[in-house]
């Protein structure tokens, strides 16, 4: 699917760490293009991801089904937290967020749908709430990441981290 719909590139990090996992149902908060979407679909069982964009949407189930994907992704679009809400709790062996600068509400959502054991990635830690890069990691969220008595938590650089629940 690579070569077809995105050229030359390697895999993401998250495409990688869910070929090592290979989870039954993964979720993605921020579809965009549909990118990361075919790199966690080519790994899970099953990938909701969720994008309000229509035309990232549009995007998306494109490029997944070139790649022979489309029938493994549910697509949704709609604002995070609604369709957050609607998916079912506990079921989710990977989320990855990348839609915007996390606040803590989304975090915790994203925890309630992680199984016992689930692994989160989240991206974005360093953009503000326009959108722009910032020198430091922003808020709340990060802050809650890194809070041992609720995730186990590995910065891969200043914005991008890896968590596990550490209890619910």
């Amino acid at each position: 699917y690579q070569r077809r719909v995105h050229g030359e590139e390697d895999g993401t990090i998250v495409g990688r760490l869910a070929e090592q996992l290979q989870p039954r149902r993964a979720v993605e908060l921020g579809t965009a293009c549909g990118y990361t979407a075919c790199h966690l679909a080519s790994h899970a069982g099953h990938l909701d991801t969720v994008d309000d964009d229509p035309t990232h949407v549009r995007l998306a189930r494109e490029h997944l089904a070139a790649a022979g994907l489309g029938e493994r992704v549910a697509v949704h679009l709609g604002k995070f937290r609604t369709v957050v809400a609607q998916l079912p709790a506990g079921e989710y062996d990977l989320a990855f967020f990348d839609g915007f600068t996390p606040e803590l509400a989304d975090l915790n959502a994203l925890r309630q749908l992680l199984r016992p054991g689930g692994v989160l990635v989240t991206s974005n830690l360093r953009l503000d709430a326009q959108g722009y890069a910032t020198q430091q990691p922003q808020g709340a969220a990060r802050n809650a990441l890194m809070d041992p008595a609720r995730w186990a938590t590995t910065i891969l650089n200043a914005d991008v981290a890896i968590s596990i629940p550490v209890s619910k």
